[in-house]
């Protein structure tokens, strides 16, 4: 099963029973099996903001369409905020697609234990789901906006403002998870 933008919602589950291949090179090499388990975490974790940056690039396009339909009917007050709001989206975006993948390099590499990477992976996995509401707000902003709806307008631009800043407190939140594993 996966959601929409293709991620397998089992993914980690399948990469922790994953054990064929990197136990038997985990028999030869003593301290690669531990390497690898990391990079497998690192590498899922980067799919998971990968799709999720696809999701949150599609609400931005969303948010461009609605700028430009808010500017034809003439609603600039509107407009402007939509504005803003996709140049946060787009931000965020960028911030997630260029995340740290698990490590950060600060004086040379810092060893960073398992346990602390699935918590980023699983912190990362977290983001999606607010990522998709943002999505559907902004399908609500559109829809409002071609329905001339002001007062539905006004609202679905409040509500996505909250969840683009509670997106933007948790990639922060995330920085401050990284920082505290290192």
């Amino acid at each position: 099963m996966s959601n929409d933008d293709g991620v397998p919602k089992d993914l980690l589950e399948r990469v922790k029973k994953d054990q064929g291949v990197l136990s038997r090179i985990a028999s030869i090499f003593p301290g690669y099996r531990g390497y690898k388990k990391k990079e497998q975490l690192r590498g899922t974790d980067d799919i998971i903001r990968r799709g999720t940056f696809r999701v949150l690039q599609e609400a931005s396009s969303n948010l461009r369409e609605s700028y430009r339909r808010a500017v034809r009917y003439s609603l600039m007050d509107e407009a402007r905020e939509i504005e803003s709001l996709y140049l946060l989206c787009d931000s965020l975006a960028q911030s997630i697609l260029h995340a740290p993948r698990g490590y950060k390099p600060i004086a040379g590499t810092t060893s960073v234990k398992e346990d602390d990477l699935n918590k980023l992976l699983e912190f990362d996995a977290s983001l999606a789901d607010i990522v998709e509401t943002i999505k559907e707000k902004t399908g609500e902003v559109h829809t409002a906006i071609l329905q001339k709806d002001i007062d539905g307008l006004s609202s679905a631009i409040s509500t996505l403002r909250v969840k683009l800043d509670e997106l933007e407190t948790l990639m922060r939140r995330r920085d401050a998870l990284l920082d505290g594993i290192m």
